[in-house]
């Protein structure tokens, strides 16, 4: 178990942080209608996010649903506009936590990663094998419907085990169950397309990058070391 946080839920509705994560959330977004509603009356809505917030009132609204075909056939949901105000929120918040503890060669959706120092970082793997090994072999796997397989009671067990802060955890399972009423496998699953599942998405995986990746790296080490 490592360091646990508590007294975080102030930070998340300070007004301060949710004007930031207003700014935020309306990149590249600002002349849509609903961004645009929202703006008219900055104070009033932000004030009203917040005290909702504080009295543990607030629930996330309906998604609008939609599909993608590139790179293949998935299913987005998109929350409302206040909805990504909040996400924006907790997550500036509580994604600096987790983040610390990822191990250096995670690349999905943090800043300073991203796809491309991912596959710069594969080349440099590769070149060092190269040098070692005459015969290099590279295992590549993927998760099948990895964020519409996620278990909610699994994933709120890892987040609990780090943040202890009653009115964060409370935020955090609105937010994860928000899908609930209108998913079939119900307590599962995290909507593509929210920014707190990109970070929650990243915490459930980083138990699998602790637990099985650096060992499976090592012991491939080890045993090339001693045949050679």
């Amino acid at each position: 178990m490592g360091r646990q946080f508590s007294n975080l839920y102030p930070a998340v509705y300070d007004f301060e942080n949710l004007y930031i994560s207003y700014l935020r959330a309306r990149q590249n977004k600002r002349y849509k209608d609903e961004v645009l509603r929202f703006s008219a009356n900055l104070e009033d809505n932000l004030i009203t996010i917040q005290n909702e917030l504080i009295y543990q009132a607030y629930r996330c609204g309906r998604h609008r649903e939609f599909y993608v075909y590139e790179p293949k056939k998935r299913l987005i949901m998109a929350p409302p506009f206040r909805d990504r105000v909040v996400h924006h929120a907790l997550c500036n918040v509580i994604e600096p936590i987790f983040d610390r503890r990822f191990i250096f060669d995670s690349y999905a959706c943090r800043v300073g990663k991203g796809t491309h120092r991912g596959a710069d970082r594969v080349t440099q793997f590769l070149r060092s094998a190269k040098e070692r090994w005459s015969t290099v072999y590279c295992l590549k796997g993927d998760i099948s419907q990895y964020f519409p397989s996620i278990d909610h009671d699994i994933l709120l067990a890892i987040v609990e085990d780090r943040i202890t802060c009653p009115g964060t955890r409370w935020l955090i399972n609105e937010i994860v169950r928000s899908t609930e009423a209108t998913n079939e496998l119900t307590h599962v699953g995290l909507p593509i397309g929210n920014l707190t599942s990109q970070l929650f998405a990243n915490v459930y995986l980083d138990q699998l990058d602790h637990f099985g990746v650096a060992p499976i790296w090592w012991t491939v080490n080890r045993y090339y070391a001693e045949s050679s």
